[in-house]
């Protein structure tokens, strides 16, 4: 039965974090706490928002907002680095 068919009443959590036409199996999204944000970042390319963070038991929660933070801070620091090259100031 499609998930549209079966009525709030009767969705429960598992069926909304499995992926659209997927098996139970490997169809949750989720990350560890030793992922790299690139990993995050494929669930945000899954138009996923928010992420939970997963240690043995639920720790914590993931948002795109977080995972860009991390991105732009990163791209900033090696356009610095880069900056520093090219005038010759990376001794």
């Amino acid at each position: 039965m499609e998930m549209q068919e079966k009525g709030l009443e009767n969705i429960t959590v598992a069926d909304v974090l499995m992926t659209k036409g997927e098996e139970n199996v490997g169809s949750w999204f989720w990350c560890r706490i030793n992922d790299n944000v690139d990993d995050a970042m494929k669930n945000v390319d899954n138009h996923i928002r928010h992420v939970p963070v997963i240690d043995g038991r639920m720790v914590g929660m993931v948002s795109i907002v977080d995972i860009v933070k991390a991105v732009v801070e990163q791209q900033n620091g090696e356009l610095k680095r880069l900056n520093e090259f090219i005038k010759g100031e990376y001794y």
